[in-house]
């Protein structure tokens, strides 16, 4: 994948003062676009956004404008939208180009095959030309605000390779919920941190979408999105484990939409055979890295845990597949096993599915998964009884919420942002129970 020449970060404007929350570019050089002195309105000299949104588009007109428009409305301007109509049988690519006309900021790629998600990305990142990029699909939208918080922390962070944030599933009838990563996030150095050394950052979602890449960091690394299903797997993992400097945002960024026909993960192909490929790719990378075990470990757990959930989705892999799917999820476990006693620490769920696939026949999975899935419920509910939850703000850490109501078991669930005593209006996690 070839990008375009990428100008180091930070770099200071050859005229005028900088921008005192802005070190590329003077105070002279703001916009007309309704910012004031210091505020993220600039426009770098050289032309050169900060972001660049890559945008790919297939089969949602009715969604795409509300995408484009959660970038354009915000009050940071120093973006581009770089969309590209993946050759899409209805008439997102004709939306793109009403949009792209009348805001000089969208780039609207038109491919002449239909190339995937990932070759869409592909496509998108070799046409952006900010300092950064980040990805939007075009039927999610970015909550207010995203993008003056992203800058200002990338700015903090002294522009690290790599941003982390948070998102929330946003359901058609109205419910959200933020993502569990926000307790991963919180957990984090507030300063700059390396990837791979907090491990669990590589339990959360493998999506491409809950990240900001600094170009020049994917145009050494190579990194690009495979053709098939499951294109996030291989990308994801080599991005945490390449980048030497990162800094998390906690806070909901994506808000990620949750259609009632749900994603294309959620329907029945034979294309999540796609899988197989897509973690044979990871280890490999893990291989060339020598990755030390503990780390392989973790990573082998997360693929052995991965094969259970589609195996558990009735609706993703078709009935008469199943054996297969599983017979080729055991060769995989098989592959990828080493002799992990010098690991301290080791998490025995795991261990246990992948000793059923390792030595159990697709019949024995079967029974295990009932009674596995029965257990699971239970055990929340005698560990949640009486107990307090409380989660913290990620913006003011003396707010917190918290319930001992064993109605719930202490349950804390998210929803719609909501104010806090101080004023915050950061997407707050509220007790179902005192609100």
């Amino acid at each position: 994948m070839t990008l375009p020449p990428v100008h180091p970060v930070p770099r200071p404007s050859s005229t005028g003062e900088l921008c005192a929350r802005h070190p590329r570019v003077s105070r002279t050089q703001l916009t007309s676009r309704g910012a004031g002195e210091g505020a993220w309105g600039c426009v770098s000299s050289l032309g050169v956004p900060l972001l660049s949104v890559v945008v790919p588009a297939y089969g949602v007109q009715a969604y795409i404008r509300a995408a484009i428009d959660s970038v354009l409305t915000q009050d940071f301007t120093d973006v581009e939208v770089v969309a590209v109509d993946d050759c899409s049988p209805d008439i997102s690519g004709a939306i793109l180009d009403e949009i792209a006309a009348s805001d000089d900021r969208v780039r609207v790629i038109h491919l002449e095959q239909n190339a995937g998600l990932g070759g869409a990305r592909n496509a998108g990142v070799a046409a952006a030309t900010g300092d950064y990029i980040l990805f939007l699909d075009g039927d999610d939208t970015l909550s207010p605000g995203s993008l003056t918080a992203i800058a200002d922390r990338l700015a903090v962070g002294e522009f690290p390779k790599l941003l982390i944030y948070n998102y929330a599933r946003v359901w058609w009838d109205g419910r959200t919920a933020v993502s569990w990563a926000d307790e991963v996030l919180a957990a984090l150095s507030p300063s700059v941190f390396v990837p791979r050394d907090h491990l669990r950052l590589f339990n959360l979602l493998p999506i491409a979408c809950n990240k900001v890449y600094r170009r020049d960091f994917l145009q050494q690394l190579g990194a690009d999105f495979p053709p098939g299903y499951y294109e996030d797997i291989h990308f994801t993992y080599t991005v945490l484990l390449s980048a030497e400097t990162a800094v998390s945002l906690n806070r909901v960024v994506l808000l990620y939409r949750q259609r009632r026909g749900g994603s294309i993960l959620g329907s029945g192909s034979p294309r999540h055979f796609d899988i197989f490929g897509r973690y044979d790719e990871v280890f490999d990378e893990l291989d060339r890295r020598d990755v030390d075990l503990a780390t392989r470990k973790h990573i082998y757990d997360i693929m052995v845990n991965h094969y259970v959930t589609i195996l558990r989705h009735n609706d993703r892999v078709p009935k008469a597949m199943r054996p297969d799917f599983y017979e080729q999820a055991r060769a995989s476990v098989r592959r990828h096993a080493r002799d992990w006693s010098a690991v301290a620490k080791q998490n025995k769920a795991s261990n246990i599915r992948a000793r059923i696939f390792l030595e159990r026949s697709y019949a024995s999975f079967r029974v295990y998964d009932r009674v596995d899935q029965w257990r699971q419920p239970v055990r929340r509910g005698i560990g949640r009884w009486g107990a307090s939850t409380t989660r913290r703000c990620a913006c003011c850490p003396s707010t917190t919420t918290s319930c001992s109501s064993p109605s719930t078991g202490g349950a804390v669930t998210a929803a719609i942002p909501v104010p806090s005593s101080n004023g915050c209006t950061m997407w707050h996690r509220t007790c179902r129970v005192c609100g």
